[in-house]
């Protein structure tokens, strides 16, 4: 894994802990809904904290309702490099 991927899953996995309120760490393969019990509610208020957290636009069919933790870290990994392509004046 690329250190850059490795820093972004681990700031991912720390939002959403802190979301959950948890001090134990979260399993890259939970499933937000299945295996973290977030409910419609908890997943539209992490998107907020995610993208307050990377100052991203997360879209609703982002947050669909199978997704892990990696899947989620991928959407804001993606998110980041359309905002450094356009900051950059490539889009």
């Amino acid at each position: 894994m690329e250190t850059g991927r490795e820093e972004l899953l681990e700031a991912v996995r720390e939002v959403i802990r802190d979301h959950l309120g948890r001090s134990q760490p979260v399993d890259l393969a939970s499933d937000l809904v299945s295996d973290l019990a977030l409910d419609s509610l908890d997943r539209l208020t992490l998107v907020v904290e995610l993208e307050t957290r990377f100052d991203v636009c997360l879209v609703e069919a982002d947050a669909e309702q199978d997704i892990d933790v990696v899947r989620v870290a991928e959407l804001v990994a993606r998110l980041e490099a359309c905002l450094a392509h356009k900051q950059a004046g490539y889009g």
